[in-house]
């Protein structure tokens, strides 16, 4: 039984290194990374050996079970344009993704993020971020104000609390869409029937 287990862990590990190893390949002729849905909990070794020498413009990490990204990353890809890192267990981004100047697409919905990160306000380029999704419940809105450069963030399905909604929804400069996370309403488990009874 132990046996089986053990042989069918290996079958399954075996076919997700070659979805991998598949498509670094393919991202070196198309300069999009697509590491999504590959059950990742750290970006592995092969992908910085195998893309040395490829500009990677986008990278899609999404629906794994990463923790954090290492810095080695930014400094890697330092020409994306579009990051997507949706649903899995991030809460921290690394400083250096500050050398990614040309990022202009920012996708961490989905993760385990309390605050938007501060080095996403140092991003000179940034057009959009998506950051619902996530147990948001502190920010600093006069800094993601200063982001110039961008037009939409979402912050939809957050724990941001009343004053900071109300910040938000003075922004006139990008469009910012929120959703008040309400309390369940307190419902009695006393059956009708029961009503009215002395």
């Amino acid at each position: 039984m132990e046996e089986e287990r053990r042989r069918k862990f290996e079958l399954k590990a075996g076919q997700g290194v070659a979805k991998v190893v598949t498509r670094l390949r393919e991202a070196q002729e198309t300069g999009h990374l697509d590491l999504s849905a590959c059950e990742l909990t750290q970006i592995p070794q092969a992908v910085f050996f195998m893309m040395k020498n490829t500009v990677v413009k986008t990278c899609d990490l999404s629906h794994n079970l990463l923790k954090k990204l290492p810095s080695k990353f930014f400094i890697a890809f330092p020409r994306l344009t579009e990051l997507h890192l949706g649903s899995n267990r991030l809460n921290t981004i690394p400083e250096e993704i500050k050398q990614v100047s040309g990022l202009r697409d920012v996708d961490i919905s989905g993760n385990s993020f309390t605050c938007v990160p501060s080095v996403l306000y140092q991003m000179e380029n940034l057009r959009k971020l998506d950051a619902s999704k996530n147990d948001i419940f502190d920010m600093d809105v006069s800094k993601l104000k200063n982001v110039v450069s961008l037009t939409d963030v979402n912050l939809e399905d957050n724990p941001l609390p009343e004053p900071l909604l109300t910040q938000l929804s003075e922004i006139e400069l990008f469009r910012v869409s929120v959703s008040s996370i309400q309390p369940q309403a307190h419902t009695s488990t006393t059956p009708d029937s029961l009503d009215g009874v002395d």
